[in-house]
């Protein structure tokens, strides 16, 4: 049975990465601005998501936003009633939040270590901004954080066990539920163990060919 939560898992880990890996490139975009309330915006985004804790995140995200939509006329539209009733993606929601405040961060650190030369060179030949940044900056900078891009993937999915909290029945909210019908601790608790050092080391594994590719 806990076999069958490592898609619920997996799933949780993927699209809560990929639209905080947006998120955050636009956040580490804004501080990049020259216009100040963009870089302002930012920078609280990452003080809160990266100062509090995943689960308190996810409680206030739960228990706080979900409790106000479920008392206001919100509730009358059909995608957010369907939304909300699931508390998978209350989950989706807090783990992409939290990672994109973490990945805004290597993404402006690794956008400062491209060479500025390229860059200027870029915008000498007659690039446009986006050009720029797409053809010379992107490139170069995603090659720069993936090192450490790999650890947040691996934060990640050690992190979405946090979603058994509110009930989400991923790995660790499976073992949790068969604990209290069984009575094994051991067994369970190692098999989870297992299951997410398995999972970790695919994701090193991916990172470290995706590293491969680029680097040619």
């Amino acid at each position: 049975m806990m076999l069958k939560a490592v898609p619920i898992t997996i799933s949780l880990v993927i699209l809560s990465l990929a639209i905080g890996f947006v998120l955050a490139l636009i956040l580490a975009l804004m501080q990049e601005s020259k216009k100040r309330w963009k870089r302002a915006i930012s920078k609280i985004y990452v003080f809160y998501f990266r100062g509090t804790p995943l689960l308190v995140q996810m409680y206030l995200l739960y228990f706080g936003v979900g409790f106000w939509i479920a008392n206001s006329d919100l509730l009358q539209i059909p995608l957010i009633r369907a939304i909300i009733s699931e508390p998978y993606w209350y989950a989706v929601v807090a783990l992409m939040f939290n990672t994109a405040g973490y990945t805004a961060e290597i993404f402006r650190g690794a956008i400062y270590s491209v060479n500025k030369g390229q860059i200027e060179a870029g915008y000498a030949v007659g690039m446009s901004r986006f050009l720029v940044f797409y053809k010379i900056v992107f490139p170069q900078a995603l090659r720069f954080a993936l090192p450490s891009y790999s650890n947040e993937i691996i934060l990640m999915i050690k992190g979405s066990s946090l979603a058994s909290t509110i009930t989400v029945m991923e790995i660790t909210g499976v073992m949790v539920r068969l604990r209290s019908e069984t009575y094994a601790i051991y067994e369970l608790v190692i098999l989870a163990g297992l299951l997410y050092l398995l999972l970790n080391n695919l994701a090193i594994c991916f990172i470290a060919l995706l590293e491969k590719k680029l680097s040619y």
